[in-house]
């Protein structure tokens, strides 16, 4: 007598394979959504969100501050309406730290009332 096979034969071709699938999960709504959510100080979002702001690495950490003080210091010129003149220093304290300044000076120059300006139209200009 030949052996018996405890295995269950393959299905043929025919028949198709039924997979049964997990029981969806109930979709979450908005107000769900806000239940989970709690407020955090915004130090705290910085810390853990450093990646997100540009603050993940050295270099790119002084990168993102020198461009972050050029960007607010022309936003600040623009809103004072004077032509920007601007002195952005780095100066490095360690190898891996650095100070990034702006000279108050310029902050200065943003707050005082901008100065006249003679207006002329010069030779070619249509004056």
């Amino acid at each position: 007598m030949p052996p018996t096979s405890t295995l269950a034969p393959p299905p043929s071709i025919s028949e198709p394979v039924k997979k049964k699938r997990p029981d969806p999960k109930p979709r979450a709504t908005a107000e769900t959504m806000a239940k989970k959510q709690r407020e955090i100080a915004v130090s705290e979002f910085f810390a853990k969100n450093r990646h997100l702001l540009g603050f993940d690495n050295p270099g790119k950490a002084l990168l993102t501050t020198v461009k972050e003080a050029v960007d607010n210091s022309l936003d600040a010129c623009e809103e004072a309406g004077i032509l920007p003149d601007l002195f952005i220093g780095v100066y490095q304290l360690s190898e891996t730290r650095f100070r990034v300044t702006i000279p108050l000076a310029a902050a200065e120059a943003a707050t005082a009332a901008p100065a006249p300006v003679a207006a002329s139209a010069g030779p070619g200009l249509g004056g």
